[in-house]
């Protein structure tokens, strides 16, 4: 067990949680006092566990550095013990504040495959739960739920949601215990390795309020993209939805997986639609090719009737030609025969004609 230094405080003049360097820089520019009967910082947001806070920059030689700079407790008796302290990157640091900026991102449930959209009403950094006596844990990030998409998850998370940041390590299983006796939703958030890289581990991020911000702004745009970029990492704690909540989620729940499975039918009708659609349009081709091919054979067949019909017409001018040839020959035949006959009745004559002649002579002698 350690005391943890504190790095956030409230802030009710601005109702916010300001990290110990802008207090810092506040306090030094002289924009406001510290006063350890009316302090204007506090631990914590919730008035019934507060106490009076200030800020107080560590010293390397006769430098001032932010680096190990926090709060310190007015009175020392209301200085909390915090159980498995751990060590604060500057990666671990802006990924805390974004949060306190952030307005939505997602998540995902690995066990039902689904990614989460969350809308964040508020945010608490370091936030306090009393384990036993004087003693508790700091939770890196408490939301305070506005919605979620599915709309059930708010419920089944009491509209309460913790964000442990993990860069180097991971919650202790104590603290695990802790979260769960106190029926919180965690979700342990990995820190990826790009955006790390990204976020130097200098003092002039802690010191240089317009370079932090830059920073910070470079998460909100990665994170607030939620339909393209995911905060990874695990539920490590599940919660048991309370009461109040129980007919909400039931409700909800129901509703979801009545939307999810018309959202199944809707699908696979639209693919049915999709599928319909291409095999009318290939329908269409193949009466299109269809419609071109009896085209070309009505015109091959127009053409072999124009060839058809001068064939019938040849066929009859044959036939009449071949009719006229038959009589014809019949003609020349007859005519051969009376030539014949012709032929015999000169013969005929002429040999009677000689005869007679012969027979003249004879008698006149």
């Amino acid at each position: 067990m350690n005391e943890q230094t504190k790095k956030f405080a409230y802030f009710p003049l601005q109702d916010k949680q300001i990290h110990v360097s802008e207090a810092l820089w506040l306090r030094n520019q002289g924009e406001i006092e510290m006063n350890r009967d009316n302090p204007i910082f506090f631990d914590f947001k919730n008035p019934s566990i507060r106490s009076g806070v200030y800020p107080v920059s560590s010293t390397s030689g006769d430098k001032k550095i932010s680096r190990g700079a926090y709060y310190r407790y007015y009175n020392k008796e209301n200085t909390k013990q915090i159980l498995f302290p751990k060590k604060m990157t500057n990666a671990h640091l802006l990924f805390q504040m974004m949060f306190l900026q952030l307005k939505e991102f997602s998540i995902e449930d690995k066990n039902h495959k689904r990614k989460i959209q969350v809308a964040i009403k508020s945010a608490e950094l370091e936030y306090y739960i009393k384990a036993d006596n004087n003693r508790g844990i700091f939770i890196d990030v408490l939301l305070d739920i506005d919605y979620t998409i599915p709309y059930s998850y708010k419920y089944l998370w009491n509209s309460k949601l913790a964000i442990e940041v993990k860069v180097t390590h991971a919650v202790e299983p104590k603290k695990k215990c802790i979260l769960q006796d106190y029926n919180i939703s965690t979700y342990e958030a990995s820190v990826p390795e790009s955006i790390r890289a990204n976020i130097p581990e200098t003092n002039d991020l802690l010191d240089n309020e317009k370079f932090r911000q830059n920073k910070i702004d470079y998460l909100i745009k990665t994170y607030k993209n939620y339909d393209k970029f995911t905060l990874f990492g695990n539920f490590i704690v599940k919660s048991k939805t309370e009461n109040e909540n129980k007919e909400s989620f039931i409700l909800l729940s129901q509703f979801e997986t009545e939307l999810t499975k018309y959202k199944k039918d809707k699908d696979d009708l639209i693919e049915e639609i999709k599928i319909y659609e291409e095999d009318k349009l290939q329908l269409t081709k193949n009466i299109n090719e269809l419609k071109r091919k009896s085209n070309t054979l009505k015109e091959a067949i127009e053409d072999d009737q124009g060839l058809l019909s001068d064939f019938q017409r040849n066929k009859r001018l044959v036939e009449k030609i071949r009719i006229e040839l038959e009589h014809s020959e019949k003609e020349i035949y007859q005519l051969k025969e009376e030539n014949n006959s012709l032929k015999n009745n000169i013969n005929e004559l002429e040999n009677e004609s000689l005869l007679g002649w012969l027979k003249r002579k004879l008698l006149n002698k």
